[in-house]
């Protein structure tokens, strides 16, 4: 392909019964698209038919990385991972309560913790379960989320 500005790749994968992984990997150019829109159609189909949920299905450009939407700062990945207090709440330092409201798109929260299995954020008096993954991949890179918090 020589212009990979065009470049697009199409990527699924999941897990047979038997525990063997079907990955497959389709490049094309933009302007082929009419032309691939029945192979990514019956992919689609696969997966959807056998991959029970689990696994991944995507389309993106080969210029683009889905780690763009989450650059990690150096700092936060050379520190160990820290564990919610006991009552739940993940304490964040103000520049981090910073970064997680950018992620959100938001100014107003103050408080992130974890409840019977929930992430939460407190936003004015509300508190509202977390499901933006960008914000929960930056909570991941600061604290072992796997641990057990006692409910708050």
């Amino acid at each position: 392909m020589s212009d990979k500005t065009k470049e697009i790749v199409a990527e699924f994968e999941y897990a047979k019964e038997n525990g063997d992984n079907i990955h497959s990997d389709l490049d094309f150019d933009f302007d082929m698209k009419e032309k691939m829109r029945k192979p990514l159609h019956d992919c689609l189909d696969e997966w959807l038919d056998k991959s029970k949920g689990e696994g991944g299905f995507y389309l993106r450009n080969a210029n683009h990385h889905f780690e763009d939407y989450f650059k990690l700062s150096e700092e936060s990945q050379s520190q160990p991972k820290r564990s919610p207090l006991p009552n739940g709440v993940l304490p964040m330092t103000s520049e981090e309560l910073l970064e997680f409201n950018q992620h959100m798109e938001l100014t107003e929260i103050k408080k992130v913790f974890v409840k019977n299995g929930f992430i939460y954020y407190t936003f004015f008096d509300l508190d509202i379960i977390l499901s933006d993954v960008k914000a929960i991949l930056y909570l991941n890179t600061l604290f072992d989320l796997n641990m057990e918090a006692k409910s708050e």
